[in-house]
């Protein structure tokens, strides 16, 4: 067998596990095959399995090693290695990239806003709708990374521009940007009805309706339809549970379940925290803090002063004893107040810390 035949039977294994969504598997295989492209020295090859690398990346909850792939890629580009796939990749990937670089403190908003004008300008040169560009641009604001544009105008920017279908997200990624989008702004009834076709079943994919389902819990509860807010609980928790690529939902959840269900919130916190406490991506783990926060808060608020949990040893709030209600709730707390204030000033803004603290009081936080 020669190198492109490894190369090949590597990759199809590794679209065998992308087809069940279980990304985290194909990234070994597709390593693998980069290595061999490499040895090679098969520049061509090495980005076409890179190409899918970053997408097993992306949902293996892995986005720094996307992006460092990514523009790697981008600059072999740059050097001449280029054919029709390589651009096609570059456009689709540009999307995964910068949907993620938001959410990292390390990335300041320079490279960001830098990344946003390369995507447009090879948009423009390759005759591409910048549709996608314009919808990730309402995905930045949601972030806080301004430009002297306003969500608003962006927003209308998005709906407004001709769509080029072969480069566009499927129906139910659209739909659920616009849910999110009125979730933010704080029209939590429009989101409801914008949310129609995915909570019918029209229209899913592999991530919605999950982030659909966890997106809009504390709106929903906060709007006071608790029956509909319970129901989006138990489908987003059960398929967080089928799916770990979900996890980044988990918060959501924790934070609808320490004003519903204690218990199971604990279940909840216990059965994520250790790879939650780990997770790479600062937005999620900031969340995370959130929700853990808001837990414990309402656990110390009904005067229970120590708790039974197991932990993984190397986390930084592991005891061999009991836990003490307060301690957890106080670091929870400090952490949470930590990312918001690093995102603020990194962002020049309070759009970030002002969004989750309006699900905190929900949660009586």
């Amino acid at each position: 067998m020669n190198y492109e035949d490894k190369i090949k039977e590597l990759v199809f294994k590794a679209y065998d596990y992308m087809d069940v969504h279980k990304y985290s598997l194909c990234v070994p295989l597709l390593e693998k095959a980069v290595s061999i492209a490499r040895e090679n020295n098969d520049i061509l090859n090495e980005m076409y399995c890179k190409f899918d690398l970053i997408t097993a990346y992306v949902f293996s909850n892995q986005a720094k090693k996307a992006m460092i792939t990514f523009f790697w890629c981008v600059s072999q580009m740059e050097k001449g290695y280029t054919n029709d796939e390589v651009v096609y990749q570059v456009i689709w990937e540009y999307k995964y990239i910068l949907s993620n670089m938001c959410d990292y403190l390390v990335i300041p908003n320079e490279k960001i806003n830098e990344t946003f004008e390369k995507m447009k300008n090879f948009y423009l040169e390759n005759n591409i709708s910048l549709s996608p560009y314009y919808s990730l641009k309402v995905e930045a604001c949601q972030s806080g990374i301004e430009d002297g544009t306003s969500i608003e105008e962006y927003y209308q920017k998005w709906l407004t521009t001709p769509v080029d279908h072969k480069y566009e997200d499927c129906t139910a990624c659209t739909i659920n940007k616009k849910v999110d989008y009125y979730i933010f702004i704080g029209d939590y009834e429009k989101a409801l009805r914008q949310a129609k076709d995915i909570l019918n079943g029209k229209f899913k994919c592999g991530e919605v309706p999950s982030t659909t389902f966890a997106n809009l819990l504390i709106p929903v509860y906060s709007l006071g339809k608790y029956e509909l807010a319970e129901e989006f609980h138990k489908k987003g928790l059960r398929a967080i549970n089928e799916n770990k690529g979900l996890i980044t939902c988990t918060p959501n959840h924790i934070m609808y379940l320490s004003i519903t269900n204690i218990e199971k919130g604990i279940e909840v916190f216990q059965k994520n925290y250790a790879t939650l406490f780990k997770n790479e991506d600062d937005t999620t783990t900031m969340w995370f803090n959130a929700a853990c926060y808001a837990l414990f808060y309402n656990i110390y608020k009904k005067g229970i002063e120590n708790i039974k949990l197991k932990l993984p040893k190397d986390s930084p709030i592991y005891c061999n004893d009991d836990y003490d209600i307060k301690t957890l709730k106080e670091y929870f707390f400090n952490e949470t107040e930590k990312f918001m204030n690093a995102f603020n000033k990194k962002n020049g803004n309070h759009i970030i810390s002002e969004f989750l603290k309006t699900h905190l009081k929900v949660c009586g936080c």
